[in-house]
């Protein structure tokens, strides 16, 4: 026996793993069952994002020579999209007769909103809700939530068409009375964005006129996450997570090697919090340099940016990006995002009574738009890499 009613009803986003992109249009149905006729005013459909952190730290503070520990709740929140529409009715006493219901929906996503996300510390997310209200004031509601991908294209940032050249000019003695002899290693990523799929031809050039052996270089990309709280200020910084890593080596005393390390870049559906002021989430190509003896080991990183439509250059063929299957499957929209020259997004934000940062719904910036880890039962798939060695 089915259950009837508004509230035994269910929302049906036309995409199958309710996976929009920013910028897409959000579609569906209503969908109920009621065993006998209502009189309502009004079905609407209400669509909301927004982000939220929250955090606590203990502070000792001493009164009176008295030494007292108060914990202090950190939070900040943000809100992307709050818009409501009728999607059946205009206010007025109606009839809604008995039997089932097919009531459509659709609204435009802004372009300028983040991916979702869930982490330790905070989450962004997205969720629609329809309410069947009646003439006496009440409602009953439905709620469904949707992902987004907030598609990045690499393209469309200038900056990252060069290179990352970092060298390393070590001078090797292992004492007062040891003659101080160079290593000298240049290191270069080829651009500054890649894809989920690609490999990171990272090369390297190694004079060692030392007597030291250079046992190794250790190349990790790795994903780092801040949270910003407005609440008091302040920021929360996890634990990095190594996505992937790959290493070359040895580089002998007294030698000179020309080598190509590939890093490649998990299959993910990379985040893109640009849009979000207090999620961030950046990834880095951390370099490591090991050396025998005395001489101590060289670390340095470079953040770079994961997107979803590669750098034009670093295509040989065609790019399929390895998890299509679990994006959206409409086209990626065509509009544009507003980026400065070192990636950040330009936006349009005010702050209202509650706290939250308001973005102007339906603002569309100029432009082409198109762990901890993310917390069981996202669509969203986790990166996920066996630590180093």
């Amino acid at each position: 026996m089915s259950l009837k009613g508004f509230t035994f009803g269910t929302v049906c986003f036309d995409e199958p793993r309710a996976i929009y992109y920013a910028g897409q249009t959000l579609s569906g149905t209503i969908k109920f069952d009621i065993e006998l006729p209502v009189t309502f005013t009004a079905i609407k459909a209400h669509y909301s994002g927004h982000a939220s952190v929250s955090w606590n730290e203990d502070q000792s503070e001493k009164y009176g020579g008295v030494e007292r520990v108060r914990t202090i709740n950190y939070v900040g929140n943000e809100l992307y999209v709050n818009n409501e529409q009728y999607v059946l009715g205009t206010g007025a006493p109606t009839l809604l007769p008995a039997g089932p219901h097919t009531i459509k929906f659709s609204y435009q996503l802004p372009y300028n909103i983040p991916s979702s996300f869930n982490g330790e510390k905070g989450s962004i997310k997205y969720c629609m809700t329809a309410y069947l209200e009646y003439p006496e004031g009440h409602h009953d509601k439905l709620t469904a939530d949707f992902d987004i991908v907030d598609p990045l294209d690499l393209n469309t940032i200038e900056c990252l068409r060069k290179p990352i050249e970092t060298e390393y000019d070590e001078v090797s003695s292992c004492n007062m009375f040891c003659q101080s002899q160079p290593i000298i290693i240049k290191i270069v990523v080829p651009v500054g964005g890649y894809c989920p799929g690609q490999t990171i031809p990272i090369g390297i050039q190694a004079q060692n006129d030392s007597s030291v052996e250079v046992t190794r270089i250790k190349f990790q990309l790795i994903q780092r996450v801040r949270y910003h709280s407005t609440h008091p200020r302040s920021t929360y910084v996890t634990p990095e997570e190594v996505l992937e890593s790959a290493s070359q080596g040895p580089i002998m005393s007294h030698t000179k090697r020309s080598l190509t390390c590939p890093l490649r870049v998990p299959d993910i559906i990379a985040y893109n919090t640009q849009a979000c002021g207090i999620i961030e989430v950046a990834y880095f190509i951390k370099m490591l340099i090991k050396m025998s003896g005395c001489v101590d080991n060289c670390e340095d990183d470079h953040e770079i940016r994961l997107g979803l439509i590669p750098i034009q250059e670093t295509l040989t063929d065609s790019y399929v990006h390895p998890l299509s299957h679990l994006l959206p499957t409409a086209p990626i929209p065509k509009a544009n995002m507003n980026y400065s020259q070192n990636g950040e997004v330009q936006k349009n934000v005010n702050e209202n009574d509650s706290g939250f940062r308001q973005y102007d719904i339906g603002f569309k910036v100029p432009g082409l738009p198109l762990l901890p880890l993310v917390t069981v039962g996202s669509n969203i798939p986790q990166p996920s890499a066996p630590p180093l060695p």
